[in-house]
């Protein structure tokens, strides 16, 4: 999203040029000898792994970093907390078991008759440095793995679901994809998320909270009406707001460690 991408441009203190042959809305930044590329995929795995893909086809990056928000699901993460996670996957790859198309338990081991998903190790180096930056500043870190869904996940029954499944922390909607890119085209890669809604925050699936922050303006005004008049949906969206807020100064936080420890990379 705009916002996301703001912070990282903000944290950079660079000035960033709009590349007009992007597909993608795309930014380039210099520092130094270093060339710094950003891009708003859009939400959702298809568009993370086509923007990643044309980064990688027309800037030949030496790692992909995807950054973001996330959805906890675990009780231990709080609004505003970084997710930088070893391993992540995706949660709703289907697969073929028992003689039919079974969604979305891929993650399972093969002895349990089911094929594993997609799992893709982090960069280790500058993960474990960043956590350590962060940490040393106050910030609360999480690194257990990360899964990527390609659905808003935001009923706690589901989350809880996908934390005893696979051990995340968080989920979120395109890093899985961004990953299985990098690791098919042989470069790095790491996750940064911030924690944007919590295990309490809960709504059903496809309800008008999503489209309020993602669809149109016509949609937005014709659906806060609903939403005004649902009992209790004041305060869950005051939260949500609030949860949105607390994640983008988590991000920012975290883009200016992240590019303090990439310049020093280049000094070195």
């Amino acid at each position: 999203m705009r916002q996301e991408l703001l912070c990282l441009q903000t944290a950079s203190g660079l000035l960033w040029e709009k590349d007009g042959q992007a597909p993608f809305e795309t930014f380039v930044a210099y520092a130094g000898a270093s060339m710094l590329t950003a891009s708003i995929s859009g939400i959702g795995k298809s568009l993370a792994a086509a923007s990643a893909q044309h980064l990688i086809d027309r800037f030949e990056p030496s790692r992909l970093i995807s950054l973001g928000m996330a959805g906890a699901v675990s009780d231990k993460l709080s609004l505003g907390d970084i997710a930088l996670p070893g391993t992540v996957m995706q949660g709703d790859v289907g697969v073929y078991h028992r003689g039919g198309f079974l969604h979305p338990l891929s993650w399972r081991p093969r002895e349990k008759g089911m094929a594993l998903s997609h799992c893709c190790e982090a960069e280790e180096a500058l993960r474990l440095s960043l956590a350590q930056s962060l940490r040393a500043n106050g910030h609360a870190v999480h690194e257990e793995p990360l899964v990527t869904c390609d659905q808003v996940i935001l009923s706690r029954r589901r989350r809880e679901e996908l934390r005893r499944l696979t051990g995340a922390c968080a989920v979120d909607m395109e890093s899985g994809v961004v990953a299985l890119v990098a690791h098919t085209n042989g470069i790095s890669f790491l996750a940064v998320r911030s924690i944007s809604d919590t295990l309490d925050m809960e709504v059903d699936e496809g309800s008008v909270l999503f489209l309020m922050q993602s669809g149109r303006r016509r949609d937005r005004m014709r659906l806060a009406g609903k939403l005004v008049a649902q009992r209790g949906s004041r305060r869950l969206f005051s939260s949500f707001r609030e949860g949105r807020k607390l994640s983008l100064e988590g991000l920012a936080s975290a883009s200016r460690a992240l590019l303090e420890l990439l310049g020093r990379e280049d000094d070195n």
